[in-house]
C-alpha cells in the first residue's frame, strides 16, 4: 500500500507526484497561493493540506482512495488509514461496501468530515466498481474526449456518525485499452475555489491528454500543475488536491 497523507506535504506550490505501481502515477499538493478562501475552512492552520490518497496493489488489482478533509485533516487521514489496514483487496462493490462500514467505527471525537472516493481498477480487464462520498469525481477519459464523469455527491463521510454506503454514489466504469482512469478531489475541478466554471473541466482534461498522451505519470504530473496555475487567466492553485490516474495493462502485474 501507499498512502500519501496530506499533513506531509505542505509546501506551496510544490506538487508531489510519484508512480507507486506499473500503469498509475498519483499526485499531491496543498496548492499554490497562501491565502484563499478555502483558508478558513481549514480546522487546523498547522496541517492546511486535508486531502490524501491511498493506492495498493493485489495481483492485476488495484485499490485507489482520494479523500478530502473539512475543518481539519483527521476524518480524512484516518479514514484512508483504516482503508489501508484492509487485509485484502474487495472483489466487488457489495465487499467494498462491507469494509466501508468500519471505517467510522469506532468514531473519531471531531466535528470534521471528508468527502471520500474508494474503488477497485482491474487492470488486466479494464473492469472496476467504486463508491463516493461528496465531491470527488471520477473520470474515464479518451484519447480526445471525456468517456464519462462521475461528480459525486452531497453526502459527506462525518468523524462522528456511522458509515452508511447507501449514500454513496455508486459506480462501475470499464476502461479500454486508450483510456486513463482519473479519481480527483475538488482541487482539481474547482482550482479556482468554488469556480467549476472557471476551473478545469472537459476541454481542459481532453487537451492535456492530447498533448501528454497515454501515460499515467505524465498526466497526472500535467494535470496536476494545471490546476495549480489556473484555466483561462482565472486563479488556481485555491485549494489541496489529491489525483490518482490509472491505466489498463495487457497482462496482469505480479
Amino acid at each position: 500500500m501507499r498512502l500519501l497523507l496530506g499533513k506531509d506535504y505542505g509546501r506551496l506550490g510544490e506538487l508531489h507526484v510519484e508512480e507507486p505501481f506499473a500503469g498509475v502515477a498519483c499526485a499531491l499538493s496543498v496548492g499554490a497561493q497562501a491565502s484563499t478562501p478555502a483558508a478558513r475552512f481549514k480546522g487546523d492552520a498547522r496541517f492546511p493540506n486535508e486531502d490524501c490518497l491511498l493506492v495498493g496493489q493485489e495481483g492485476s488489482r488495484l485499490l485507489l482512495a482520494v479523500a478530502d478533509g473539512h475543518l481539519g485533516h483527521q476524518v480524512s487521514h484516518e479514514a484512508l488509514t483504516r482503508v489501508a489496514d484492509w487485509g485484502s483487496l474487495p472483489r466487488s462493490r457489495g465487499e467494498l461496501a462491507l469494509l466501508c462500514l468500519g471505517l467510522t467505527e469506532p468514531p473519531l471525537p471531531t466535528p470534521g468530515g471528508t468527502s471520500l472516493l474508494v474503488g477497485v481498477l482491474d487492470q488486466a480487464s479494464g473492469k472496476g466498481f467504486a463508491l463516493s462520498w461528496g465531491d470527488s469525481s471520477l473520470v474515464v477519459l479518451g484519447p480526445e474526449q471525456v468517456v464519462r464523469w462521475w461528480r459525486g455527491n452531497e453526502s459527506f463521510l462525518r468523524g462522528t456518525e456511522p458509515c452508511d454506503p447507501s449514500l454513496a454514489e455508486t459506480i462501475d466504469f470499464e476502461l479500454g485499452p486508450d483510456n486513463l482512469l482519473l479519481l480527483f478531489t475538488d482541487g482539481i475541478n474547482e482550482c479556482h475555489y468554488r469556480s467549476p466554471l472557471t476551473s478545469i473541466a472537459e476541454p481542459e482534461l481532453a487537451q492535456i491528454r492530447q498533448r501528454t498522451g497515454p501515460a499515467p505519470l505524465e498526466l497526472c504530473r500535467a494535470l496536476g500543475q494545471q490546476a495549480l496555475q489556473g484555466v483561462r487567466g482565472f486563479p488556481g492553485g485555491e485549494d489541496n488536491l489529491g489525483l490518482i490516474v490509472a491505466q489498463q495493462l495487457q497482462s496482469p502485474t505480479t
